[in-house]
């Protein structure tokens, strides 16, 4: 926990206590964890803690709370965590939650949330001024999957997708797949970032599309774990986890799920696709 800590503060984090505890038991754990004595608040009711946030909060203030009594002060804060999944209580109010133990976890949340403001600022701008829409497109899996000639999709059968000049499409493939760009004209206009070959900066990059549009590979479930809108074309008879008959996933709230009618049909997976953006599109205008 020591060195957590040690890690947030040398990333430019300021780390605070706030507990009910008494304040010689918040004392002795923040000397446990080396936290400065002044960064620790003990006594607090379940309002002092919501009021000290509110007093404190410049839209920055990340709150982990693990207890029913942290309702008001994670309702408070800019963004809010919690370790506690065992009760549905509070991680139905937080923003997130997360299992392993320690503040490992937030850390690397936190510095994935940098990547994204950079990703934002240096590479997505430009779609943001002219309007259009940013879109990752991840068309194929590894080739050693024992399902891949079912599930990877011909880049050239997204052609008609990459066309379409309202939508900045960004590559989401890591070496699989990318030897097909050179012969698909409409593949030109594929964004290469180096992000997308390191999977932390791949997931940054992912949190700040507006939409993700993949196969049944790692990338639909990066997608769908961060939350993101994703959607995603699976083979006639798809993974188990996809189920069968349905457009929505049960694990993954943000996804759209489009189905070949037919074994081995893309065309109309495509054509589906085409429609839904078209859709967005002129929602936008």
């Amino acid at each position: 926990m020591t060195s957590e800590i040690e890690r947030l503060a040398a990333d430019g984090y300021e780390v605070w206590l706030l507990s009910g505890d008494t304040r010689e038991r918040v004392q002795a754990l923040a000397d446990m964890v080396g936290l400065p004595g002044d960064r620790a608040v003990g006594s607090a009711t379940p309002q002092g803690k919501a009021d000290w946030i509110a007093a404190h909060d410049r839209g920055d203030t990340l709150m982990i709370g693990d207890g029913i009594n942290d309702s008001l002060v994670v309702a408070r804060a800019t963004c809010s965590g919690t370790p506690v999944v065992d009760r549905p209580f509070l991680p139905a109010r937080t923003d997130f939650h997360f299992v392993t133990p320690g503040l490992r976890p937030v850390g690397l949340m936190l510095r994935t949330a940098h990547r994204v403001g950079a990703v934002v600022r240096r590479n997505l701008g430009w779609a943001i001024a002219y309007n259009v829409g940013a879109v990752g497109l991840a068309w194929a899996g590894s080739r050693a999957h024992g399902n891949d000639r079912r599930r990877s999709c011909p880049l050239a059968a997204l052609a008609p997708l990459l066309e379409m000049r309202a939508v900045a499409w960004f590559s989401l493939q890591k070496d699989d797949g990318e030897d097909q760009i050179a012969g698909v004209p409409a593949a030109q206009r594929l964004v290469l970032l180096d992000a997308r070959r390191d999977f932390e900066r791949k997931a940054a990059l992912v949190a700040a599309l507006d939409l993700v549009i993949s196969v049944d590979t790692s990338i639909a479930h990066l997608a769908g774990a961060l939350a993101r809108p994703l959607w995603v074309l699976l083979p006639f008879a798809p993974d188990w986890r996809w189920q069968l008959h349905r457009s929505d996933s049960p694990w993954y709230p943000t996804a759209r799920v489009f189905r070949q009618p037919r074994a081995g049909e893309w065309s109309a997976v495509i054509a589906q696709v085409q429609r839904a953006l078209d859709a967005i599109i002129a929602d936008r205008k």
